[in-house]
């Protein structure tokens, strides 16, 4: 391999070391001077250089259609030589451009965002940028856990960047669900080693791995993937890691940390191949996690938040396409995700700063008429996400939606859902927040200089161009003819004709109208009114609460009864415990009394509804049918008059017929 395309790994790190030298080195009074001021520059300097080395490794790669590899020794154990595998292959290729790009885009957007602790901020992003680059070429899968493990340090450091009790606790939520991922991937590699390392090697040798190894294997693949991507039930900490800085956001949704837990499906697309009962579970639980996501969207009214929903089911609609066999379009629609999603969230980081808020109603009037530029490459950037044709985002997700349909129905018509979702809670939020006609100039706008704007502007435009379809495939409707994975294994569809004709219009004509309904005012009104659908946005609550009794107590109260020299149970903590418990079973009665009560309400409803349908429809039909069979027997009752006459003049038409008929 060219040494050149060593530089994609070397400056990411060479901007975490200076960082981090610096911060010894540098007395605080010179760090104010000298680290400050130029650790910017040199990380901005370094991401640019990084991006020229992935431009060139991606040219070499799709000219020559080679894949490029090289392996040095790391171990060995006295049974065999464990070496470090880089393959750059065409995917890999294209995803280490993209990193860079958006990672050079973000740098741009930090010089004007990032005011305070800079050191700390971009040494940890180059950690951060160094593990994720790593992990993308690895093709072992024990450095691929080393670099797994990386970046979830470095998230873990940037999620708490403000040192506040919220961020804090979002990281510590945020690292120990992941360990209970990593526990996973780790059992599934200790399971492999006594077959292979090496994934390239795995896609043959797996189909002769006994079946219940098989299914241990991915089952702790899948929990890594889920937890790592923020799929139903750990979405929680992916929720609460807005905390981190608006460019980290756009970071861990776009390319980065959740990325890696597609990426590591596709990478092991072969294992849910060979194992269907864990791709039928992944399917649904994805598809549990893409209708509730976009649903719970809908009525979040901070921007940050909305947009991490709406990632969580963008992520469910790439982990379907891997489930139903259709790995490529996933790829497809991970690449069409960086961009926008990155666009969008670098947007929403500006808007915040300008109007000092991230509350979606509190955003100002008319803001399309104050920022027509900015109102452009943000809603190009959203008409992406909702799938709105001929935009990128309806490129990669019609191609899933056919793949779901055709492969498994019920998924598809799941998916179908969700794609409508999306872009009810797109309108909404487009409505709101540049057609909003609400008196909320009263807050105090940040005014922001020309050339402040230059450097919020610019990673915008660089990476909004994503929202196309043409930085994708020459053909609109043809996903699978997209020029970045021509030199991926084909997907054969066995896709139905009139699924590929009829579906694209459809998914047209949901997006068109959620976008619609999402953009109506008064219907957003009357939505939010009703009593009892406002509580779908405590869905990540609901997580959060599972994550605080099945992680956050048992491990807080094991460590408190290890640190205690009485018994741990005394009289008064037993009856305690049985009051909880009472508690719980009172609450849990209320609850079941107000379901039943609920549920009854709609028992009843339903009860006149089929008491409608059987009065008006059913006895209708039946007295129609009735009416009509005799209405008919008193008319052919008068063709049995009892001449033969008649019965003669019948039969000799009915040659005449036929005689003309045959001529």
């Amino acid at each position: 391999m060219n040494p050149i395309y060593f530089l994609v790994y070397l400056f990411p790190l060479l901007s975490f070391l200076i960082t981090f030298l610096s911060a010894i080195f540098f007395s605080k009074a010179k760090e104010d001077t000298v680290s400050k001021k130029s650790i910017e520059y040199i990380a901005l300097g370094f991401s640019f250089f990084a991006l020229l080395a992935t431009s060139t490794q991606l040219f070499e790669v799709f000219t020559t259609n080679k894949i490029l590899s090289d392996s040095f020794l790391w171990a060995n154990t006295g049974t065999r030589e464990i070496k470090i595998l880089l393959k750059i292959d065409s995917l890999t290729a294209f995803f280490q451009f993209s990193v860079s790009l958006i990672v050079f885009a973000v740098h741009i957007y930090s010089l004007a965002y990032i005011k305070i602790k800079k050191t700390f901020y971009y040494g940890v992003l180059g950690l951060f940028v160094f593990a994720m680059q790593f992990l993308l070429a690895q093709d072992n899968l024990i450095l691929f856990f080393v670099f797994w493990e990386l970046i979830g340090l470095a998230s873990f450091l940037l999620i708490d960047f403000d040192k506040t009790e919220k961020s804090a606790r979002a990281s510590t939520k945020a690292f120990l669900l992941n360990r209970l991922g990593d526990v996973g991937l780790l059992i599934s590699i200790a399971l492999l080693f006594e077959f292979s390392l090496s994934i390239s090697e795995l896609r043959t040798i797996f189909i002769s791995i006994p079946y219940s190894t098989k299914v241990i294997i991915s089952i702790g693949i899948l929990l890594a993937a889920f937890v790592k991507s923020g799929q139903f039930p750990f979405s929680t900490w992916l929720f609460d890691a807005m905390e981190a800085p608006t460019s980290i956001s756009a970071l861990l949704h776009a390319a980065t940390m959740v990325a890696a837990g597609v990426y590591l499906l596709i990478r092991l697309e072969f294992v849910f191949e060979e194992v269907k009962i864990i791709s039928e579970i992944l399917v649904w639980v994805a598809l549990f996690s893409a209708i509730f996501s976009a649903l719970s969207a809908y009525f979040i009214t901070n921007l940050k938040q909305q947009l991490a929903a709406s990632t969580v089911s963008q992520l469910g609609f790439m982990t379907i396409a891997v489930g139903v066999g259709a790995w490529q379009a996933a790829v497809l629609h991970l690449f069409t995700h960086a961009f926008f999603k990155a666009t969008l969230f670098l947007g929403a980081g500006f808007l915040i700063e300008k109007n000092g808020t991230k509350e979606l109603i509190k955003m100002g009037k008319d803001n399309y008429k104050k920022l027509p530029s900015f109102f452009i490459v943000y809603g190009f950037a959203l008409a992406a996400l909702v799938g709105l044709p001929p935009t990128s985002g309806f490129l990669s997700k019609e191609w899933i939606l056919k793949e779901a349909l055709s492969n498994h129905f019920f998924i598809g018509v799941g998916l179908l859902i969700a794609t409508f979702l999306t872009a009810f809670y797109g309108g909404r939020q487009l409505q709101l927040l540049f057609f909003n006609d609400n008196e909320n100039d009263k807050i105090n706008q940040n005014s922001i200089s020309k050339n402040q704007k230059l450097l919020w502007y610019l990673p915008l435009v660089l990476l909004f161009m994503g929202s196309f379809w043409f930085a994708f495939s020459f053909q609109p409707l043809k996903p699978d003819e997209s020029y970045w994975i021509e030199q991926l294994p084909k997907l054969f569809s066995n896709a139905p004709e009139y699924i590929k004709v009829w579906l694209p219009i459809l998914a047209a004509f949901l997006t068109f109208l959620g976008l619609t309904l999402g953009f109506s005012k008064k219907l957003n009104q009357r939505i939010i009114e009703i009593e009892f659908l406002p509580q779908v946005k405590n869905y990540f609550l609901w997580q959060d609460k599972f994550f605080i009794l099945c992680f956050w107590k048992p491990i807080t109260q094991i460590a408190l009864l290890t640190t205690q020299k009485e018994p741990p149970i005394t009289t008064q903590k037993f009856a305690e415990f049985w009051r909880h418990i009472a508690s719980i079973c009172s609450l849990f009665d209320r609850k079941l009394d107000s379901f039943i009560d609920r549920f009854s309400k709609i028992i009843v409803v339903l009860g006149y509804f089929l008491a409608w349908v059987d009065k008006y429809i059913i006895d209708f039909a039946t007295h129609f049918f009735v009416f009509v069979i005799d209405y008919a027997g008193k008319q052919l009752k008068n063709l049995q008059n009892g001449k033969v006459q008649f019965y003669l003049l019948i039969v000799i038409s009915v040659f005449i017929y036929l005689l003309f008929w045959l001529i």
